[in-house]
């Protein structure tokens, strides 16, 4: 596959980047066939996310949705962690 796409989005706590990569885990690609996508955190609690394809297309569209899916995750861990308030 010639064209990738790799992303690293910083959580304040490893805990919660490893939230949003289970969640975002199960969410199928369309074409899986067509494109990978792997999901990673990093030792410094950063969720990183590989896709690869030979379409940038495909790679467009699909970090297109995944990041919206992801902006959905974060405002719900904002609005219900629990442990938010020992953060601040």
């Amino acid at each position: 596959m010639s064209h990738s796409l790799s992303l690293s989005i910083p959580f304040p706590e490893r805990r919660l980047a490893e939230h949003a990569c289970q969640v975002l885990s199960v969410d199928p690609e369309l074409k899986p066939s067509a494109i990978q996508r792997t999901f990673s955190v990093s030792d410094a609690g950063a969720l990183e996310i590989h896709f690869q394809s030979d379409n940038l297309k495909l790679i467009r569209v699909s970090a297109n949705g995944l990041l919206e899916l992801l902006h959905v995750i974060i405002r719900t861990m904002d609005a219900f962690d629990p442990m938010k308030s020992k953060r601040t």
